[in-house]
């Protein structure tokens, strides 16, 4: 195996996907145990068999993926960066981010949510991982943008569930378009990940891409993905669209009880495609709650607003 980023053939290191200064940020310091339960089987204190992952806190660790080049150089320089940015905001404390630094914390959360799902994939099989996502992050380990066809909002959890203080919520999921002409092999799969470290909430939507002209593999555009209206006041959109000042947190604020609504939001949208009147060339692919929220023709979609609803 090689390394995930650079290619190269080892010593292969370990890699901890949520960094231990997060960690350090919230006073996570209680060791923790993943086991995957049987449908239907109840969560129980303490779960029979060997555990699937092991967490000290809240890390999840990826095991044997990165060299130790890419883990102590330009991983290590990003996570220093990002660590003094997002800290106060993991406590709950405002935050303001210059345009800059959306850009550089979409890039970091775009790598998170990917190393997320590569230390989930080690022992379940489903799942989107972009290759593309991968190359495209150590290729660009030094201007820091985000993958081509990448949404990044931020949000603010509550993260009590009752008495207990839970460090983080991980959650992941697909999108998939479908080609017009009804080719069941013309597809698009997007990864959707969430995941929270205190009170600061990532979600990130990534689409594969071919490298020769930054298309999806099978020619469809990239998919606009539009939020359900009545999130727009819990969603700062960070990437592509930048604000000159990006204020955290939003409005609204999600509860611990909620994050499974939350996250799964995207499974309320419906598919939708635009053709060129002309050339019937598919010019747009959305995911919308309904027609009625896609934008103008010719227009980007619109900018998640931070007024609450009926204001």
């Amino acid at each position: 195996m090689a390394c995930l980023f650079c290619g190269s053939p080892g010593p292969l290191t370990d890699e901890h996907a949520l960094p231990r200064w997060a960690r350090k940020a919230i006073g996570a310091t209680a060791a923790a145990e993943l086991h995957r339960m049987p449908r239907g089987q109840r969560l129980i204190s303490k779960p029979t068999g060997r555990p699937m992952q092991t967490f000290t806190g809240m890390t999840v660790v990826a095991r044997k993926v990165l060299c130790k080049s890419c883990n102590s150089g330009w991983l290590a320089g990003l996570e220093k960066d990002v660590g003094r940015l997002l800290a106060p905001a993991m406590r709950g404390d405002p935050i303001k981010l210059s345009s800059d630094q959306q850009r550089l914390i979409a890039f970091w959360a775009t790598k998170t949510s990917l190393l997320i799902e590569v230390a989930y994939h080690q022992w379940r099989a489903d799942g989107v991982m972009p290759a593309s996502h991968l190359r495209w992050l150590y290729e660009h380990r030094a201007d820091r943008q985000p993958p081509p066809g990448t949404v990044v909002w931020l949000a603010s959890l509550n993260p009590w569930l009752g008495d207990a203080f839970v460090p983080t919520w991980c959650s992941s999921g697909t999108l998939r378009s479908r080609d017009p002409g009804g080719d069941p092999d013309r597809t698009n799969d997007s990864y959707v990940a969430t995941f929270s470290v205190g009170c600061l909430v990532f979600q990130v939507i990534g689409q594969d891409f071919r490298e020769s002209d930054h298309h999806t593999p099978t020619g469809l555009p990239f998919v606009i993905v539009i939020p359900p209206r009545k999130l727009t006041p819990y969603l700062l959109q960070i990437w592509p669209k930048l604000y000159p000042v990006a204020s955290w947190p939003p409005n609204y604020l999600v509860l611990a009880e909620g994050w499974p609504e939350f996250a799964d939001w995207y499974g309320t949208l419906t598919w939708f495609h635009r053709n060129d009147t002309v050339t019937g060339e598919i010019t747009g692919v959305f995911m919308a709650e309904r027609r009625g929220d896609l934008p103008p023709l010719g227009n980007p979609p619109p900018r998640p607003h931070r007024a609450p609803p009926g204001s």
